[in-house]
């Protein structure tokens, strides 16, 4: 099959992020996790803003004692601190979801290669068989581990610096709430561009690979 026939034989975007996401065991809960830690972590940096508005606001313009500040202040440490644990956190789930989805994508690549027999195999030039195993599969770890969870994250976590700036100052809010559907069409935009530099480059990647091993062959 060639890669325009693949191409054309792609599902649509979603039907393939289920089909991976269900590919793995347990990676759908761990990008649940890691979506439920982004969120968190993102609440926490609306906290920190917060909490850095009413200390720059009370030392400068209140002029307040920064010994009366301490609460605040170990605050907006504490904060910082729970922003960073869940970060991480939340990168660390969305790597054991990316691992077990190229786990089971290996394994169902070995076994349909084992059912289809050496003939067509020998068929195939050896190097594309193992560039998709290795780098072809290894390639679905940034996709896996950092888009899918940002995707969700890019819509939630506006939301809720929506509902924290309303409250406060409803002009901004507006502001923020004209201004910020820009992002993803801009978003959009780089996306395609990098979607066609990134097919450019796999294609180069597999010549290479089939030259490299041809000479080692020979």
């Amino acid at each position: 099959m060639t890669e325009a026939d693949n191409h054309d034989a792609a599902p649509p975007r979603r039907t393939l992020d289920r089909r991976l996401i269900a590919a793995g065991q347990g990676a759908r809960r761990f990008l649940a996790l890691a979506i439920g830690l982004g969120f968190a972590a993102g609440l926490a940096v609306i906290g920190q803003a917060l909490l850095l508005a009413h200390v720059v606001t009370a030392l400068i313009f209140r002029h307040t004692a920064p010994a009366a500040l301490a609460l605040p202040l170990a605050s907006l440490a504490g904060l910082l601190l729970l922003r960073a644990a869940l970060s991480f956190a939340s990168e660390l789930a969305a790597h054991h979801a990316a691992a077990a989805v190229k786990l089971s994508l290996r394994r169902a690549l070995l076994d349909h290669l084992f059912a289809l027999g050496p003939a067509y195999a020998a068929g195939e030039r050896s190097a594309d068989l193992a560039a998709t195993l290795l780098d072809g599969v290894e390639a679905l770890e940034p996709y896996l581990a950092r888009y899918l969870p940002q995707m969700a994250l890019v819509a939630l976590v506006p939301l809720a610096i929506l509902a924290a700036v309303f409250p406060v100052d409803w002009i901004s809010g507006l502001v923020l709430l004209v201004t910020g559907p820009i992002i993803p069409v801009f978003m959009v935009f780089v996306g395609y561009r990098a979607e066609a530099i990134n097919r450019r480059q796999w294609r180069e990647l597999l010549t290479m690979s089939a030259r490299f091993l041809d000479a080692v062959q020979g």
